[in-house]
C-alpha cells in the first residue's frame, strides 16, 4: 500500500503522537484576558482582551511534539456570525471562503519544531464568540514503509469581545428657560450614539441644583429612570444604543428661588468614547 493514509489509526491518536496547536491574540485595549488548554494539554489558547470595531492580530503555532516527522500540514477555522477575516499570514492558503473560514497549509515540521501563522480577525460587535481552529498532517507509520498515520488537533477559543471605541453624546434644553418660582418645567435630554459603532452599557446621571427641586415626573425612551428626591437625582441605566440611535429623557423640576441655576447631566458608556467632551451638556435657567 504505497503513500497511503491508514485512516484506521486516524484522529483518535492526536493525543499520543502529540500536534500541539496553540493560538495567541495580538496587542489590544486593556481588559480581562482569556486563555483555555485542552484536555490532553496539546491545545493552549491565550486571548489578550479584543475590542469590537478593531482588528486584532491572532498568532496560530502548531508544534509537533512527537518523535517523527509530520508532513502536510493543514491548518483551518470557521468563523461565528459577526467575526470576519481580515488578512493571513504564514500560511498559504488552499481555498475556502476566505472571509468567515480559511483553509491554508504550512511547512513540514521535524519532531520538536514549531511553524506559526497570523490571522487579523474583526468582531463587528461586542459579546461572548467561539472560534474553531484546527491543524491536521500526516506522520510515517513505523514499519510500513510508504504508509502513513493522520494527526489532527483543534481548539475552540471563546472571545469575550468588549465593546469598541465610539463617541456617546448628550444634549439638553429647558422648555422654560426663566420659570416663575414654584412653577412645573422641563428639562429635556437627548442621549445619541454617534457611531462608528454600537454603545453598550449607557448610563445617563442628572444632579439637579439645590433650589432646582426634582418632579414627580421623569421618563425615558428607552431603558429605565430612577429619580432620588433625597439626592434631588436621576440615575438612568439606557442600555445598548446602536449607531445613530437616540434616547430621550424628560425630568421635571420647579423652582424654589430666583437667580441662575446650571444643572450639567453625563453619559457614559462600556468601552471608550472617542469624543469625551460631548459626554456633559449644562442647562441654565433663571427662575424669576
Amino acid at each position: 500500500m504505497s503513500n497511503s493514509w491508514r485512516s484506521g489509526r486516524g484522529l483518535g491518536i492526536a493525543a499520543a503522537c502529540g500536534l500541539l496547536v496553540a493560538f495567541s491574540l495580538g496587542a489590544a485595549p486593556s481588559a480581562s484576558a482569556e486563555s483555555t488548554t485542552s484536555p490532553t494539554g496539546l491545545v493552549a489558547v491565550s486571548v489578550p482582551p479584543v475590542q469590537a470595531g478593531v482588528a486584532a492580530t491572532y498568532t496560530m503555532t502548531v508544534t509537533n511534539t512527537t518523535s517523527a516527522p509530520l508532513q502536510g500540514i493543514v491548518a483551518s477555522g470557521s468563523m461565528p456570525a459577526g467575526v470576519t477575516i481580515k488578512g493571513i499570514a504564514g500560511c498559504a492558503r488552499l481555498g475556502g471562503n476566505q472571509s468567515t473560514a480559511f483553509l491554508c497549509s504550512l511547512p513540514d515540521l521535524a519532531p520538536g519544531a514549531s511553524v506559526a501563522a497570523t490571522f487579523s480577525l474583526l468582531a463587528s460587535a461586542a459579546g461572548a464568540y467561539d472560534l474553531v481552529f484546527s491543524a491536521s498532517g500526516r506522520q510515517p507509520v513505523p514499519g510500513y514503509p510508504g504508509e502513513f498515520t493522520a494527526v489532527g488537533d483543534s481548539a475552540t477559543l471563546s472571545v469575550n469581545v468588549q465593546p469598541g471605541p465610539t463617541d456617546l453624546q448628550v444634549t439638553g434644553s429647558s422648555n422654560n428657560g426663566s420659570p416663575n418660582v414654584g412653577s412645573t418645567f422641563t428639562y429635556t435630554f437627548q442621549v445619541k450614539d454617534n457611531g462608528p459603532l454600537p454603545a453598550a452599557g449607557v448610563i445617563f446621571d442628572d444632579a439637579l441644583p439645590v433650589a432646582i427641586t426634582l418632579g414627580t415626573a421623569v421618563t425615558t425612551s428607552t431603558g429605565t429612570c430612577t429619580p432620588n428626591a433625597a439626592t434631588n437625582s436621576v440615575h438612568c441605566d439606557i442600555g445598548a444604543l446602536n449607531v445613530g440611535q437616540q434616547a430621550t429623557i424628560a425630568i421635571s423640576a420647579s423652582a424654589t428661588a430666583t437667580g441662575s441655576f446650571a444643572d450639567t447631566a453625563t453619559v457614559a458608556a462600556a468601552g471608550t468614547d472617542t469624543h469625551p467632551a460631548n459626554n456633559s451638556v449644562t442647562v441654565t435657567v433663571q427662575p424669576r
